[in-house]
């Protein structure tokens, strides 16, 4: 009999306790990088738990989260919904796990634990990352052992502070019938959208260093020239830059450089006011044809931001930011030797509906020169175009051993070149491309 009365308690103590308690889940915002700089992050909840059942005097009560740990200069306490029912800290053990002491009083079914004065560390904190919390009480009786457990519930997300988003990107085709030197108009437009996520741990940004990278943007060079009111001196300066893209950002103040190799622009913008948010738009403006602009290169473009503080930086990661296309049907010429000894026959064959014009982009010391040829690729015909490359190598001075494109404005893939070479010497011949 005493053995099935000591069965009987152990039984109904474990339908007692078979509710579980429930954790809110506050799931708020952290910003990644003020708060990786700084280290540590404090809620203030760092956990919030309503019990399903009473807690015994003596019983542990432990809270241990993932995603974080807890700092050692943490001074944990938790609060209770009914006065006197009291918790005493006992330790922090495995750098994550937070553990109380219910006091005499004991823990009533319904009240809601308040846990304070936890310093997360975040210093390997990611974008998306989650920190979890989960409870569970301890009791002192084996027999019942762990009870009231509640599942992980989030209690904060960390997010990049600022996001990127490109509001109109680059879409222009350049004109083969103005020899590449321009768009359908005389520029393009890049549209930036720029969005503060704020959070927990925000900076205040002063400014955004923005950052536009293509493959080729030499063509910019047009503005150094003192026709073009630059100062001629081989170099572009953030006044002749402010001529060839036209930023509008509002109150803020943006000042222009390009690097070395003519691939990437960076705009750096200052806040008219610290923490106001501008989104900025870059329109980038070309010579043209009339007035002798330069050749502009076909290329894709990527945006990225950087905004800081003075102190804390956030990058956005670089976007799709559009690009610039030839419209048009590229055929590469790897090898083709020019000259006295030499004779060559280059045919384009146009499977398209339509004539389509013809320029060379001969690759010359490092540079590309674009010749249109007087002569246009006939709509589903074969056309030679043999005398006129050779015209255009004469006029750019062009002998020995040479590579080019050969560029026929028709859809992509509508265009064939044949290009053979004939050594008058030997009589022998080479076919190069088709």
């Amino acid at each position: 009999m005493f053995k099935k009365t000591i069965l009987a308690v152990a039984l109904t103590s474990a339908v007692s306790f078979a509710n579980a308690g429930t954790l809110a889940e506050p799931n708020l915002s952290v910003a990644l990088e003020g708060s990786i700089a700084a280290g540590v992050y404090t809620p203030a909840a760092a956990a919030v738990l309503t019990t399903a059942t009473a807690y015994v005097a003596n019983d542990v009560v432990t809270f241990t989260y993932t995603g974080a740990t807890v700092k050692s200069d943490s001074a944990p306490s938790v609060a209770n919904s009914t006065p006197g029912n009291t918790l005493s800290y006992i330790d922090t053990i495995n750098g994550n796990t937070v553990r109380f002491r219910v006091d005499a009083n004991g823990v009533a079914s319904g009240d809601v634990l308040t846990l304070t004065g936890v310093n997360l560390v975040t210093t390997a904190a990611a974008d998306k990352a989650e920190v979890k919390v989960a409870s569970v009480a301890i009791s002192t009786n084996p027999v019942i052992g762990n009870y009231d457990a509640s599942a992980a519930k989030k209690i904060a997300t960390f997010n990049k502070q600022f996001s990127l988003t490109v509001a109109t990107a680059f879409d222009e085709t350049l004109a083969l019938d103005k020899g590449r030197k321009e768009f359908s108009a005389l520029n393009d437009t890049l549209a930036l959208t720029l969005a503060d996520n704020a959070g927990l741990s925000a900076i205040t940004h002063t400014k955004f260093t923005h950052t536009i990278t293509g493959q080729n943007l030499s063509y910019l060079m047009d503005y150094d020239l003192v026709a073009n009111g630059g100062n001629a001196n081989g170099s572009l300066s953030a006044t002749e830059l402010a001529t060839a893209i036209t930023v509008t950002d509002g109150a803020d103040t943006t000042v222009l450089s390009i690097d070395a190799g003519m691939t990437t622009i960076t705009a750096v913008q200052t806040a008219a006011v610290a923490g106001t948010v501008v989104s900025p738009s870059y329109q980038f403006n070309v010579i043209g044809q009339t007035l002798g602009g330069s050749v502009i290169a076909a290329q894709t473009f990527t945006a990225s931001t950087v905004a800081s503080d003075g102190t804390i930086s956030a990058d956005t990661g670089a976007k799709a930011a559009g690009k610039w296309s030839l419209g048009a049907d590229v055929t590469r010429v790897p090898f083709m030797p020019f000259g006295s000894a030499y004779s060559q026959s280059i045919t384009v064959s146009n499977r398209f509906a339509a004539a389509g014009e013809i320029s060379i982009d001969w690759y010359v010391n490092g540079t590309t020169v674009s010749t249109p040829l007087t002569v246009s690729a006939a709509a589903k015909s074969i056309t030679d175009i043999s005398a006129a490359v050779r015209a255009t190598a004469a006029a750019n001075g062009i002998t020995g051993n040479a590579t080019f494109d050969v560029v026929v404005n028709v859809p992509d893939t509508n265009a064939d070149v044949v290009a053979v070479y004939y050594a008058k010497s030997d009589k022998d011949r080479a076919v190069i491309a088709n």
